[in-house]
């Protein structure tokens, strides 16, 4: 008699922690995402006030399609609305900037490199 219920008790318990563990839907405030983006460019350049607002309003654009819901899927938008957002961020940066950024990332890339490169 006790093993219907504790059938009934584990496969309740499997049912219910599938909940718990189900993969959640992508959230996120995008007043963050704005300042994070906003932060990570600050890492490299110097911006005017008039491009951090500019920037601001792309990484608004950006984040908007990114947590849109009604998007087909989070993998299928993420490409598009990455290459949209650095042809903006393109847009708004001086050449100069833009340069500093490629030799920073450049930098960063050799430093992992080399530190790679030594470990072995």
């Amino acid at each position: 008699m006790k093993t219907p219920k504790l059938m009934t008790a584990f496969i309740a318990i499997l049912l219910f922690s599938n909940f718990l563990y189900a993969v959640k839907p992508l959230t996120g405030n995008v007043r963050d995402f704005e300042n994070t983006k906003l932060m990570q460019l600050s890492l490299y350049v110097n911006l005017t006030d008039s491009q951090k607002v500019l920037v601001k309003a792309k990484a608004n654009e950006y984040g908007m399609k990114i947590l849109n819901k009604d998007s087909i899927t989070y993998e299928a938008v993420l490409p598009l609305a990455k290459q949209e957002y650095k042809i903006a961020i393109d847009g708004i940066l001086t050449n100069e900037q833009k340069a500093l950024i490629a030799k920073k990332q450049n930098d960063r890339q050799n430093a992992a490199i080399s530190k790679y490169n030594n470990n072995k």
